[in-house]
């Protein structure tokens, strides 16, 4: 599948030996809490760099996850930056979503949502808690070859998301 519109694109990828559908959807849509089971980040450095991390030192992911029970995407988000990444949330704001259409999925839901967000960070010593061995900064130009998860298409959407949320975050701040 290819692109939807300016505002979303789809594309199918192969999860754990299953074929998905995963559709980009920018804001304003955004989905309920109750279908979204996860918050990962688009977390950039002071200079500009973007976090990853990684469980094997091969495999490498944003760093987020699933929100406990009563938790808001933001504190999910703002925990598992602290847990997975050693590293604290300055600022955050959504940027959108990934839909999941994965009907061949064994337990859990079979259509859900996975929220993005675009977070400044600052970096503590990396501690390797919470079943992260490694975490590795990248520039936004080897992002998509680095990064070993999901589709083409959603990684496009959203590093090109997160950009214009830090472009427009470095313009304000250049102003103050």
């Amino acid at each position: 599948m290819g692109e939807v519109g300016p505002e979303s694109a789809s594309e199918r990828v192969e999860w754990d030996g299953r074929v998905a559908t995963v559709t980009w959807l920018a804001p304003p849509y955004r989905p309920s809490r109750r279908l979204t089971t996860q918050a990962l980040g688009l977390c950039f450095t002071i200079d500009g760099r973007i976090v990853l991390v990684s469980g094997d030192g091969e495999q490498w992911t944003l760093p987020g996850g699933p929100p406990e029970v009563g938790e808001s995407l933001e504190a999910a988000l703002e925990r598992d930056l602290r847990e997975e990444a050693s590293a604290r949330l300055i600022a955050c704001e959504y940027i959108g979503c990934q839909r999941v259409e994965d009907r061949e999925r064994p337990d859990g839901p079979t259509l859900y949502y996975q929220a993005r967000f675009w977070a400044r960070v600052e970096l503590y010593p990396f501690d390797g808690a919470e079943g992260t061995s490694a975490r590795r900064l990248v520039t936004p130009e080897t992002f998509r070859d680095t990064l070993t998860w999901g589709g083409a298409i959603a990684a496009r959407m959203i590093l090109a998301a997160g950009l214009t949320c830090e472009r427009a975050r470095a313009h304000f701040a250049s102003q103050d």
